[in-house]
């Protein structure tokens, strides 16, 4: 056996048809339908009304490489879609820590925020998207992160940890679910030029593998 062939099998990739997957990986075979996902609908349907009637949305990401690739691609593809009124807010490490905070949440209400998209955070930040509700402003989570048994009040929670759902893949990292969730809003509103999804994917690979999550099914196709 080849060095090559050595570490194939130490991946677990054992028969010729799981190798040629995983070495030439076939994108349209393994995207999956993003609809199949927890709550895509509340939050396609949430967007579109925000873009109807140009609310501020602000995209409320994490500081690691995964949180940063998300918000960038979700800023990129929500200017495509139209949306006139986009921000984003990254918690600093030292000062606001992981995940929404109280303090953060009064700084995007002061950025005039009507609508909160968090990537890479929030499935565990009920009190804190409480909070942001009980100002006037909305939250959409798309997360990828271990979940509470109940989904926090937000008014959609795309996570594929979440139970309930029939998405055939749960390891997505968070720029995966942001990724999934243009993917959708292509489906329904006009504005991504046809074939821009891939120039999307260098920020999903970017995410993918610098999250550490497993390289397999729609994660491989990505990279």
């Amino acid at each position: 056996m080849t060095l090559f062939e050595q570490i194939l099998t130490a991946r677990g990739l054992v028969t010729r048809a799981a190798r040629q997957a995983f070495l030439q990986p076939d994108y349209m075979a393994v995207k999956h339908d993003p609809f199949l996902l927890p709550d895509m609908k509340k939050a396609v349907a949430r967007l579109k009304q925000a873009r109807q009637q140009g609310e501020k949305i602000v995209i409320y990401g994490d500081y690691d490489i995964d949180g940063l690739s998300a918000t960038a691609l979700l800023l990129d593809a929500f200017g495509k879609f139209g949306f006139e009124d986009v921000d984003a807010f990254i918690p600093n490490r030292f000062v606001e820590g992981y995940g929404m905070t109280m303090g953060a949440v009064d700084k995007v209400r002061d950025m005039g925020a009507d609508l909160i998209v968090t990537v890479d955070t929030g499935s565990l930040c009920h009190a804190e998207i409480a909070y942001a509700a009980s100002l006037g402003i909305d939250t959409v989570v798309t997360d990828h992160h271990n979940v509470a048994e109940t989904p926090p009040p937000s008014v959609a929670a795309v996570n594929p940890k979440f139970p309930g759902h029939t998405y055939p893949f749960r390891d997505l990292c968070g720029a995966g679910v942001a990724f999934k969730l243009v993917q959708a809003l292509q489906t329904e509103l006009d504005g991504l030029p046809d074939g821009y999804e891939k120039w999307l994917l260098d920020l999903v690979a970017l995410g993918t593998v610098c999250d550490i999550v497993t390289l397999a099914d729609e994660n491989r196709a990505n990279v």
